[in-house]
């Protein structure tokens, strides 16, 4: 697909028939051979194709930027489709460039080709929750909540050690220190939270097909494998060196909170929180869920370098009404049970607004999908049955 041209594919997985009601171009072209088809029938696709206007026959002189509204729906029901984009002379700088509203009841998720960058999908759906499949917090989560004994030592220059040698080839394992050295000296301690060890571990009990084990409070032993398998899953989950870096940088107080910086700001080339949480990570999340995945979240609850004050929880499900996601949460700290979390992923927005459920003071500065996870056989499991899968 030449790169003066952008292909979008909407994919109504409705009962619902699409009729075009308005289509607008300010700059750029629809193609003469793919332009937006009057009507798109229930469980059917729809393609158009827009073009840069070009002088000489290749040589770019505008940028595109227009709107297409599909409208739908009974007597009863007025809903729309609407699709806008504004894309520079020059591209789009590696970023959704179609922004897509919905009425609300429906569902229109809007993703980039993997292969091909220049072709964009819209899926359009009725709303429906989507959850991961025989997941539920309060059979698959920890039965304790994320407070642990003061002395259980976590990260110690040892276990900092081990975990790189870990890492090695197999001939560097002979310079591993023994166990019993990595409970000396320190650096945190269990108390502080080990959220990110947990979800990390509830996912591989889920990956095993395997319950966590029914424990009415955390382990207090030093030496419990519960406890020394979330300790290490803990620093799975921080992804050294660069996964852990994304909680420092967007915990700077300078860093911006919208898509990006405005005027005045030194680094203009930084991306917003607004766009790494609503543009970026949300879709990220969103896929996981949809293939069958549990999708682990880094939440970024400070702006002032406390970077302690982050969190660690575990998508298994989402519900997108309009422009309002609903996001079904397994949270450590509250334990077994239901969190939710509620947001508007508008790209107009001028910081990441999240509501929870139950409440929780702290705020969202941004979230984003915890990369890299990669599966580890949990210790103390046993099968569950089909009643409770």
């Amino acid at each position: 697909m030449s790169h003066h041209t952008l292909s979008i594919v909407i994919d109504n997985h409705s009962q619902a028939l699409l009729e075009c009601s308005s289509q607008t171009v300010v700059s750029g072209l629809f193609s003469a051979d793919a332009l937006p088809p009057e009507f798109i029938l229930p469980e059917a696709q729809g393609v158009f194709r827009l073009e840069k206007a070009r002088a000489f026959g290749f040589v770019a002189i505008s940028g595109m930027r227009g709107s297409v509204e599909y409208r739908f729906g009974d007597e009863e029901e007025h809903a729309w489709l609407r699709m806008v984009w504004n894309i520079p002379l020059w591209g789009w700088r590696k970023r959704m460039p179609v922004e897509v509203e919905v009425s609300r009841g429906w569902d229109a998720a809007t993703m980039i080709d993997r292969a091909d960058p220049r072709l964009i999908r819209i899926r359009l759906r009725r709303t429906r929750r989507q959850a991961v499949p025989h997941f539920d917090p309060v059979l698959h989560g920890f039965t304790f909540i994320n407070s642990w004994a003061r002395h259980l030592p976590v990260v110690t220059p040892a276990f900092v050690w081990n975990r790189m040698v870990d890492r090695l080839p197999r001939l560097v394992q002979r310079f591993r220190l023994a166990s019993k050295r990595e409970n000396r000296f320190a650096l945190t301690r269990a108390h502080q939270g080990l959220c990110g060890g947990m979800v990390f571990s509830v996912i591989d009990y889920h990956n095993a097909r395997q319950m966590p084990p029914r424990l009415p409070i955390s382990p207090p032993e030093i030496d419990d494998p519960i406890f020394l398998f979330i300790k290490r899953r803990l620093w799975d989950s921080f992804d050294i060196p660069w996964g852990g870096l994304r909680y420092l940088i967007y915990s700077l107080p300078f860093y911006p909170n919208g898509s990006t910086l405005g005027p005045g700001n030194l680094f203009g080339f930084l991306k917003g929180r607004v766009r790494v949480s609503y543009q970026e990570e949300w879709p990220k999340i969103r896929a996981d869920i949809d293939a069958g995945k549990l999708s682990p979240i880094g939440l970024v609850q400070t702006a002032t370098f406390r970077i302690s004050e982050d969190h660690q929880v575990l998508a298994y499900g989402y519900e997108q009404s309009g422009s309002q996601v609903t996001l079904f949460i397994y949270d450590p700290n509250e334990g077994p049970t239901e969190v939710i979390y509620r947001f508007r992923p508008g790209r107009g927005a001028s910081w990441v607004e999240v509501e929870r459920t139950p409440p929780n003071s702290q705020r969202i500065w941004c979230f984003f999908r915890t990369n890299h996870y990669q599966f580890q056989s949990p210790p103390e499991s046993r099968p569950t049955t089909e009643e409770n899968r």
